[in-house]
């Protein structure tokens, strides 16, 4: 129950930096181009210590790693509340993104050693929901404090998440350090393809989503849309995330359709991303970051439980971290690849650029897993961790 809570604590965290960020940016002086600059900040740090910090967790125990997570976010998260120039930040939003890097493989990792056996997935959904619910959370309160206090308590709401996030961190189970093995091992063993291939994919998945979380608030404030409208949106996306989550869960535990739920995500989440470009009404940018939600639901969950079925027994922190280091990173390079699109060309464009990337890149990521569209080259490897035995 502690890893679900902290999962909410976290991505509500997220998604009210997701459209204060940038807002706070852009009320600073920072131009289009450079607002994806910023925004890619935390997640590229993020990126670069998602796998350390995985294997970190394996070593050390998945509690230790959590702590220290919690208190990186608590003074990234009050000094970004300091910020007074664009520039200013890029370090403390940095710092953000190292709690991220914390975060996101150990308590996944945590998730894949105590899921009971044959329900992993579900196990995943449900942990995955949670953190859609508060993703759901974080922008409409971050757009409501934005509206009636101002941009700096927004900021400085996300140290006070991770005070709480501290506290739950007691109620976790202590953990033994795994055996660790060499990467060489994990990358290119026998599933070693197929989990380069679920690896690329994320990294193709959050590269194409950045588009949306840098500019589609200032492409919907120039429509006139209200921050805390701009906040409903984001959280329609974050619904239809939540919502799909553990019923997909459910599917793969029974079916294993691996293939399946790749290529559905895929297609949709890149059609509907590249659609923002034509529109510029709320209902109708709402239902589209609806289906982009529902799309990221089914990829990540397939994903996360592809991984953790084919990884070997005491490095699933380091394949976990590998994913975050692939997740965080196509956060931090997606908002500066657009970024260059939009300062040559225009936002709309950033938008139809990213459903095309997201296209070329799930046929790409097909080719290396190997199979059909549909069904996969070779089966699922068995579950890594018996039920309640980290």
């Amino acid at each position: 129950m502690a890893v679900l809570a902290l999962s909410m604590l976290y991505q509500t965290m997220d998604g009210g930096l997701a459209l204060a960020i940038p807002l706070t940016a852009k009320s600073l002086g920072a131009n289009d181009a450079m607002v994806g600059v910023i925004v890619a900040s935390g997640p590229l740090v993020g990126g670069l210590f998602a796998l350390p910090m995985g294997i970190l967790s394996d070593r050390y125990g998945r509690r230790r790693v959590l702590m220290l997570s919690s208190i990186i976010g608590i003074v990234g998260g009050l000094l970004l509340s300091t910020s007074s120039h664009p520039l200013a930040i890029m370090p403390f939003y940095g710092l953000v993104g190292l709690a991220h890097a914390a975060y996101r493989p150990t308590a996944a990792a945590s998730v894949g050693e105590l899921s009971p056996s044959g329900r992993i997935a579900t196990s995943f959904g449900l942990f995955l929901m949670m953190g859609a619910i508060g993703l759901a959370i974080g922008p409409p309160l971050s757009g409501f404090i934005i509206q009636t206090m101002g941009y700096s308590y927004s900021l400085g709401g996300a140290g006070l998440l991770m005070c709480i996030a501290f506290f739950l961190t007691f109620a976790l189970p202590r953990t033994r350090p795994q055996q660790v093995l060499p990467a060489s091992r994990l990358s290119f063993s026998k599933a070693g393809r197929t989990l380069w291939a679920d690896w690329l994919l994320v990294l193709v998945s959050d590269s194409i989503i950045a588009a949306p979380f840098a500019f589609l608030p200032l492409f919907a404030i120039r429509q006139g849309i209200t921050p805390v409208e701009v906040g409903l949106l984001f959280s329609s996306m974050q619904v239809a995330n939540a919502v799909v989550r553990v019923p997909m869960g459910m599917f793969l535990d029974r079916s294993r359709k691996i293939g399946l739920g790749i290529a559905v995500g895929m297609v949709v989440s890149s059609v509907a991303i590249g659609t923002i470009a034509s529109t510029t009404s709320f209902y109708v940018l709402a239902g589209l970051m609806f289906l982009t939600g529902l799309a990221r639901g089914i990829v990540l969950t397939t994903v996360r439980t592809d991984i953790a079925h084919r990884t070997p027994p005491g490095s699933l922190g380091a394949a976990m971290g590998t994913f975050s280091t692939m997740s965080l990173g196509g956060r931090g390079l997606g908002p500066v690849f657009f970024g260059i699109v939009v300062a040559l060309s225009s936002i709309r464009m950033s938008f139809l650029a990213a459903g095309m990337v997201g296209l070329f890149g799930f046929i790409a990521t097909r080719l290396l897993r190997g199979g059909t569209v549909m069904v996969d080259g070779d089966e699922p490897q068995a579950e890594p961790h018996p039920a309640g035995k980290p």
